[in-house]
Parts: C-alpha cells; sequence; structure tokens
C-alpha cells in the first residue's frame, strides 16, 4: 500500500518544513547580499590602496583598525550579539583587505585564516581573549586565532 508523504508526516510537522524552509530562503538572501557588500568592500578597499600607494602611504592603518573593532563591538552589543562573534569573521575581513590594499590577487590566496594577536586587539575593543586560543604571538606570547 502506498502512503503519501501528508499521511506519514503530522500537520505540525508539515507547517515546521514549511516555516525552516521560509527562513532558509530569507538565509540564502542574507548570505547572497553578504557575499555582495564584500565584494563592494573590497573594492573600496582596492580603490583606498590605490589612493595609499600613490601618495606612498602604509597599508597598515592601526588607528583606523582599531577604531573600526571598536565600532563593530558596539554594534554588536547593539543586536545582543556576542562581540567576538562579530571580531572574529571581521579579523579574516581586515586580513582579506590588506591583502586587497597590497594588490594581491585574492583568488589565488590560500584561504583566509587570520593570525592576529588577540590580546593586542581585542583589549582596544575591551573584549577578553577566550580560552579557546592555543597558539601564541611569537612576539608578545599571546593567544592566536
Amino acid at each position: 500500500m502506498n502512503t503519501s508523504i501528508a499521511e506519514t508526516v503530522s500537520d505540525p510537522q508539515i507547517q515546521a518544513h514549511k516555516q525552516i524552509a521560509e527562513f532558509r530562503q530569507e538565509i540564502d538572501i542574507c548570505d547572497a547580499q553578504i557575499v555582495d557588500r564584500l565584494a563592494y568592500r573590497l573594492a573600496c578597499v582596492k580603490a583606498i590602496g590605490e589612493i595609499k600607494c600613490g601618495a606612498n602611504m602604509a597599508v597598515h592603518d592601526p588607528t583606523r583598525e582599531s577604531s573600526q573593532f571598536s565600532r563593530l563591538v558596539h554594534l554588536a552589543r547593539l543586536n545582543n550579539i556576542p562581540p567576538e562573534q562579530v571580531i572574529i569573521p571581521f579579523m579574516a575581513i581586515v586580513q582579506l583587505s590588506r591583502q586587497a590594499q597590497n594588490g594581491a590577487r585574492v583568488e589565488d590566496k590560500s584561504p583566509i585564516v587570520p593570525k592576529l594577536c588577540l590580546i593586542h586587539k581585542w583589549r582596544t575593543c575591551g573584549i577578553e581573549v577566550p580560552e579557546s586560543a592555543v597558539r601564541v604571538c611569537p612576539t608578545c606570547h599571546s593567544p592566536l586565532f
């Protein structure tokens, strides 16, 4: 005897599957927007890199970076997101941005794994370094991500 899905799955489960599918569509849209915004961000970063190169300026701007991370911590807290959940992906974005400003071909690079000293980065943002940090900075022996 053939049974249909409707006969084997309860109404609450059918409704749950529909709701999950709707939320997953929203997540897919968000993911596409994130990638689109990242591409736009990198285009802006490359333009800044060209300007810096023309003015013989350094790529790394610790003051700007520190203010950016502080701003991100503030935004995370406003949205009830643990700051480290925002800072960690942005550390990878900052590394990617530095590569873009240095004229590195992003598509030819190995996966981005930020190796930034968390204590130095996070102290300026008022974030404690997580216990999960297992590697250490060769200079200051602080945990690395």
